[in-house]
């Protein structure tokens, strides 16, 4: 079991590009692993 962290720097404008992230976490879940998301510039700006 591999602890696993994702670093999401896309937001809404490349809606493709920021839901990899969520696919990988999906696949390293099913493979039993650790893994956390880091959203970092654009997709924490509030509006």
């Amino acid at each position: 079991m591999a602890n696993i962290l994702i670093n999401v720097t896309n937001g809404p404008e490349y809606k493709t590009k920021a839901s990899i992230a969520f696919i990988l976490v999906k696949i390293d879940i099913n493979y039993d692993h650790s893994v956390a998301i880091f959203f970092a510039g654009y997709p924490v700006r509030s509006y």
